[in-house]
């Protein structure tokens, strides 16, 4: 099960269980090329979200479980903050030196583009819009930097403003010149994907009027494929990530025109 996101994993652990009912955890070993310590976080999170249990040395499913694929669509916020710290805080330092005098970027939610707050004093009179919570609150103290927020619901545990269409239509009025995307994961065969379908569809409708947009994506993302498509790598101008990315994979989508990127750990 290589080039997989954890929660892809975790769906197709599941569905082995779920065939079987009970299987021994030995015998699990054996079927995957993972290590027993990633097998046993994966079990962990199976049981953590009631799906099933652990009994003398097997795993078995839970009678009546309610198992939707949305239950793995998004690894928790707080999985996510604790994972590839040094690659996130890199990515936001490359990224910081992209931002000019000026500029009005739309940032999107995610704790990969979170990051920037952490460079923001370098960062000068640039307005960013965000839907992500972290984001605003890391630039409450800054003055060098005008924050605007989409309207919508307040999601605390995704730390985002869920994107309310009655409430987004002014922001096509609004003169974007950069757009900065954290994403779930990039491939040659399907682009940019997401964990979920709603979260930047807004964005679909003015994507062709912003001047220049950045993914930023540490360096396990690239190659995967999350749940959703949202956009083609044609319309990418800059990939940024770090310096663990696969050089073959990198020079795919150098090889489709997109400049890359590679931040230093």
């Amino acid at each position: 099960m290589k080039n997989v996101l954890d929660y892809e994993r975790q769906i197709e652990l599941f569905e082995l269980i779920k065939s079987k009912g009970t299987v021994r955890i030995k015998d699990l070993d054996g079927l995957y090329d993972f290590s027993h310590s990633t097998l046993q976080r994966d079990l962990n999170t199976l049981e953590d979200k009631g799906l099933v249990d652990r009994v003398h040395g097997a795993v078995r499913l839970i009678e009546n479980s309610q198992y939707e694929t949305t239950a793995f669509a998004e690894p928790s916020y707080k999985y996510r903050t604790d994972s590839y710290i040094s690659e996130k805080k890199a990515i936001a330092k490359a990224l910081a030196k992209e931002i000019d005098y000026g500029d009005v970027v739309y940032i999107t939610h995610g704790t990969t583009t979170m990051q920037i707050v952490n460079e923001i004093d370098k960062l000068e009179r640039v307005t960013i819009i965000t839907d992500g919570l972290d984001i605003v609150m890391g630039c409450r103290n800054h003055r060098n930097v005008n924050v605007l927020t989409i309207g919508g619901m307040v999601n605390y545990d995704m730390m985002r403003i869920e994107h309310d269409p009655l409430l987004l239509d002014n922001i096509s009025k609004i003169n974007i010149n950069k757009l900065v995307m954290g994403v779930a994961g990039i491939s040659i065969e399907r682009g940019i994907t997401f964990y979920d379908n709603t979260s930047f569809r807004f964005l679909s409708s003015i994507i062709d009027d912003i001047e220049e947009i950045i993914v930023v994506a540490h360096s396990e993302k690239i190659g995967k494929v999350a749940l959703t498509n949202f956009v083609p790598l044609d319309k990418i101008d800059k990939i940024i990530t770090d310096s663990n990315a696969n050089d073959k994979q990198l020079n795919k989508l150098r090889n489709l025109g997109i400049e890359i990127v590679t931040a230093q750990i």
